[in-house]
């Protein structure tokens, strides 16, 4: 049932990505990309940040469902939608980037199941698990405008 290739799939969402107010303000990073998951990356500003200085939760959770929607693309070939996610922050995000980790648990026809994680990285590149979740990603029958 696959529409699109993995490439055309990366290209459409970059496109989508660029062209959509919110994204394009959160300003996501592609890292990795297969049929397999996503790893999307976003630099902290300080207009992402809450009154403790942490990264805002709902900055956190945006890049979790972006790259959770991504690996659902990538693994249907097809146009995708959140239909349920779930986030537990378990530490504060703090630092110069989030990134957004999606692997694909199963990949059905109408449903993409994955499981997401969200890293804060320091300036010195290390790596703390901020939230991790899991997400189902509904596959729709009709595609996405180009």
């Amino acid at each position: 049932m696959r529409q699109w290739s993995v490439d055309e799939v990366k290209r459409r969402l970059q496109s989508f990505t660029a062209n959509q107010g919110f994204n394009h303000w959160l300003s996501p990073r592609l890292l990795e990309a297969d049929e397999h998951g996503a790893v999307l990356e976003a630099s902290v500003r300080e207009d992402m940040t809450q009154h403790h200085g942490f990264v805002h939760g709902g900055c956190v959770s945006a890049l979790a469902d972006m790259a959770a929607a991504w690996a659902g693309a990538l693994a249907s070939g097809l146009d995708v939608v959140t239909s349920n996610f779930s986030l537990h922050f378990v530490a504060p995000a703090v630092g110069e980037a989030i990134v957004a980790r999606a692997r694909v648990l199963r990949a059905g026809r109408s449903v993409v199941t994955v499981d997401v994680q969200v890293f804060s990285r320091s300036p010195d590149k290390d790596e703390k698990l901020c939230a991790a979740g899991i997400t189902s990603i509904a596959v729709v029958s009709r595609p996405a405008p180009t």
